[in-house]
């Protein structure tokens, strides 16, 4: 008596199965599906790491402008570039004429909390002008390698507790080329944070 397997039989009396390129193409279409996949996290990644540390900087101005408004004396944010790397720190004018690269070499100016270094948080994000850029307010063109950090010879934005700044520009690179500005409105000491748009050759808001 025979048992019936409940498996439909070929014309050779064999189970049907995959044939070897039937299985060579899955694993090919697995492997360039994953391929894709890991590019695209990899620039996502990049692209999300300097949004956000365009973003913590910007962080950094509201906190100066909180405290210039609490203390009722400005206070400034510098950027010190030390050894390749640059970092950000409050100080307070305390002097009253103004936050001072002099004053705070000589301890005039008091630091107000400990400084930041943004490569420590955001690997691979750099202050740079890594190609030929227009300017924000449409006045001229960036080089590449120029200045990224343009907020005066002093290298500090001011911010007043009257609700104004001294104003500028920093620019950020990320690892995949993203260009991105944190800039300051002397005027209102408002901060906006904009992306530089390759394919309309515009900077946008974040």
């Amino acid at each position: 008596m025979r048992i019936a397997s409940g498996l439909p039989m070929t014309g050779h009396g064999h189970a049907p199965g995959h044939s070897l390129i039937e299985v060579l193409l899955v694993v090919w279409v697995v492997v360039v599906a994953t391929a894709a996949g890991l590019a695209w996290g990899g620039a996502g990644l990049a692209r999300h790491r300097v949004d956000a540390a365009a973003r913590r900087v910007a962080s950094w101005y509201s906190r100066a402008r909180v405290e210039a408004a609490r203390r009722g004396q400005s206070v400034g944010v510098r950027f010190d570039e030390a050894h390749g790397h640059v970092r950000l720190q409050l100080f307070a004018d305390a002097a009253g004429d103004g936050v001072r690269s002099s004053d705070i070499d000589s301890g005039l100016d008091p630091p107000v909390g400990p400084a930041w270094c943004l490569e420590d948080d955001y690997p691979g994000v750099t202050y740079a002008i890594g190609e030929r850029l227009p300017e924000i307010d449409g006045s001229g063109w960036l080089d590449p390698g120029s200045d990224a950090i343009r907020v005066g010879s002093h290298r500090v934005i001011v911010f007043t507790p009257y609700g104004t700044a001294s104003g500028g520009t920093v620019y950020l690179r990320g690892r995949d080329g993203a260009a991105y500005a944190i800039r300051v409105l002397g005027a209102t000491a408002r901060t906006r944070v904009v992306h530089f748009d390759r394919g309309t050759g515009l900077w946008t808001l974040r």
